[in-house]
């Protein structure tokens, strides 16, 4: 499904992704899970926790998929993390198998940071900045296809989404 998408907009999808595209709605939920457990309160993730969810017989695969995620080290030379929030929403959103409404509810359901089923402002702000974010580090154009929105055109899209009174202004 996401690749026939992806044809008929005239973007790829790195081949790093593609190996775990084809996850069930129970292998979706139980990576989402996983996220959830190791990293808590925070939105990083380290690759060899990708590669105890994945299997360390996926290494290559995982190390592949997590570059495509990875964040500029901090000072003293610090392990490098992906972003949990955008790898998870890019495994969702691609998905080649799952249900587009049960990866839609999954995703939703990955900004529910209170619980309570229902997103926020802030909430809704995250998930579209996320998604966005994601989306740009897996899709290229093809050659003589349009070329994809910039960046900051894909977050001023993202920004005005929020209503009005939002969580906080985005900056270009």
């Amino acid at each position: 499904e996401a690749m026939g998408v992806a044809a008929a907009r005239g973007v790829e999808i790195d081949p790093a992704v593609q190996p775990f595209l084809c996850w069930s709605q129970e292998e979706l939920n139980a990576f989402l899970d996983f996220i959830r457990r190791v990293c808590g309160g925070s939105v990083k993730l380290s690759k060899w926790r990708l590669a105890e969810f994945a299997g360390t017989g996926r290494l290559a695969e995982v190390a592949a998929l997590f570059a495509l995620f990875e964040e500029p080290t901090g000072a003293g030379g610090r392990e490098a993390s992906a972003n949990a929030l955008q790898l998870a929403a890019a495994l969702l959103l691609l998905n080649r198998t799952a249900p587009l409404e049960g990866r839609l509810l999954s995703c939703l359901g990955l900004f529910d940071f209170a619980g309570s089923g229902q997103l926020g402002p802030a909430d809704v702000a995250l998930l579209l900045q996320a998604s966005v974010a994601a989306l740009a580090r897996c899709l290229t154009p093809r050659p003589g296809a349009d070329e994809l929105p910039d960046r900051a055109a894909l977050r001023r899209l993202s920004c005005n989404a929020v209503p009005d009174g939002g969580p906080r202004p985005c900056r270009e």
